[in-house]
C-alpha cells in the first residue's frame, strides 16, 4: 500500500536533485525495508558517498547513517553523529 508512494517520492526527490530531499526519500525506504525485511533500495554502497560533506545538517546526515547501519549494517560517512541516533542504535560504530 505504501510502497508505491515511497518509490514515487524517491523518484521525485532524485528528479529535484536536492540532497536533503533525496536523503529523506531514502530514509523512508530504508525504514520500510527494516519493517518488511525486503530490499527496495539497490546499490546502498553508493548511498554512503560522503553525504556528510554535501549537506550542512548533522541531523539529516545522522538520520541517513542511522538507517544504513540499522538496515544494512553498513557504516555511513558522517564525521559527527547527532546524539539521539547514537543512543538508539547499539550497532553504531
Amino acid at each position: 500500500m505504501w510502497l508505491p508512494l515511497l518509490l514515487e517520492a524517491k523518484t521525485k526527490a532524485f528528479d529535484a536533485m536536492e540532497l536533503q530531499r533525496v536523503l529523506a526519500g531514502l530514509n523512508s525506504l530504508l525504514e520500510y525495508e527494516w519493517l518488511t525485511g525486503q530490499r527496495f533500495v539497490e546499490q546502498s554502497h553508493r548511498l554512503c558517498d560522503r553525504s556528510d560533506q554535501k549537506t550542512g545538517s548533522l541531523y539529516v546526515n545522522s538520520e541517513f547513517d542511522f538507517w544504513l547501519v540499522k538496515v544494512r549494517q553498513q557504516a555511513g560517512a558522517a564525521s559527527g553523529v547527532y546524539e539521539g541516533y547514537r543512543v538508539d542504535n547499539p550497532k553504531w560504530p
